[in-house]
């Protein structure tokens, strides 16, 4: 008598037959509760950067720039030298490299290379 050969068991699906209700029931909660928090959380607002100390004496090193003229104990006027850029001035004067962003902000120099010109005036006031 000729024996039967055995069918090859099925392979499991990765997910099987009785767990896909549980799965697609969980997918839906976690969708469901995802556009919730999206939809109910209050805007938060940026908090605005910390102000930096104002020294009205600059540190000043033989390479670094000098004031011209100083119009108010908060505000100095600057005259642009060769081979001066923002962040060498924000450094000298406020004693601070990122104050760069300050001085163009209020100088209006508002897009990229932010590039300083030999003899422009600038306005610096330490935040």
């Amino acid at each position: 008598m000729a024996k039967k050969k055995k069918s090859p068991k099925k392979k499991t699906r990765a997910i099987s037959e009785q767990r896909k209700p549980l799965f697609l029931g969980l997918l839906v909660c976690l969708i469901v509760l995802g556009t919730i928090l999206m939809f109910t959380r209050t805007p938060t607002t940026p908090t605005p950067p910390t102000p930096i100390a104002f020294d009205a004496t600059p540190t000043t090193t033989p390479s670094s720039p000098t004031p011209e003229t100083t119009s108010s104990a908060k505000s100095t006027t600057y005259v642009v030298k060769k081979n001066d850029s923002l962040a060498k001035i924000g450094l000298s004067f406020c004693n601070d490299k990122s104050a760069w962003v300050y001085i163009a902000e209020e100088n209006k120099i508002y897009r990229a290379p932010y590039t300083v010109t030999e003899g422009q005036t600038l306005t610096i006031s330490c935040r």
